[in-house]
């Protein structure tokens, strides 16, 4: 029996990967949310933390790829949008390979 168009493997290997990714997730948070429990002083800050983290990551990432598919002319392969994100995120990081500006960085961070 052919899969339908679109379809690209069979429904039992797609369950079984399926099955699988869900066990990995399930048991990642459980261990991560014990760890955290135990390490963490104010769990629930430190989780809200991590997603806003997150979010603005992602969203910051998402606008400067819509921002450089714009500015950039052509489609198709000529059309290097990864290429161009990749070397933005790589200026906007390369500060913190510095050690002195790492420190300066978690001593802002940790003063409160």
């Amino acid at each position: 029996m052919a899969s339908p168009p679109g379809v690209f493997c069979s429904f039992p290997l797609t369950a079984s990967i399926a099955m699988i990714a869900s066990e990995l997730i399930a048991q990642t948070c459980f261990i991560a949310t014990i760890i955290v429990k135990e390490t963490v002083r104010q769990p629930w800050r430190y989780a809200f933390l991590l997603a806003a983290m997150m979010a603005v990551t992602v969203a910051a990432g998402a606008v400067l790829g819509v921002a450089i598919a714009d500015l950039l002319p052509g489609t198709g392969l000529v059309h290097f949008e990864s290429a161009v994100w990749l070397a933005a995120i790589a200026i906007l990081a390369a500060p913190l390979a510095s050690a002195s500006f790492r420190a300066q960085l978690l001593s802002a961070l940790s003063r409160r």
